[in-house]
């Protein structure tokens, strides 16, 4: 499901201390990016999460742009 947000965890717990049990929603994070570049048939994006300093949504999650 596109929408989900994994239960507000902090941008930090998951890229800096990921775990095997961040292994699941990593994957499904990617799977997800891959089935929107292949519906929008896109080739020029980027897919990016901005650390603490760079945001004020502290909760993980990632921005897909494209051309």
């Amino acid at each position: 499901e596109r929408d989900r947000i994994p239960g507000g965890r902090a941008v930090e717990e998951i890229i800096v201390h990921a775990g095997d049990g961040d292994r699941e929603y990593l994957l499904d994070l990617l799977k997800v990016a891959g089935e929107i570049i292949r519906e929008k048939n896109l080739t020029n994006y980027a897919l990016t999460s901005n650390g603490p300093g760079y945001q004020t949504a502290t909760y993980l999650h990632f921005h897909l742009t494209a051309n």
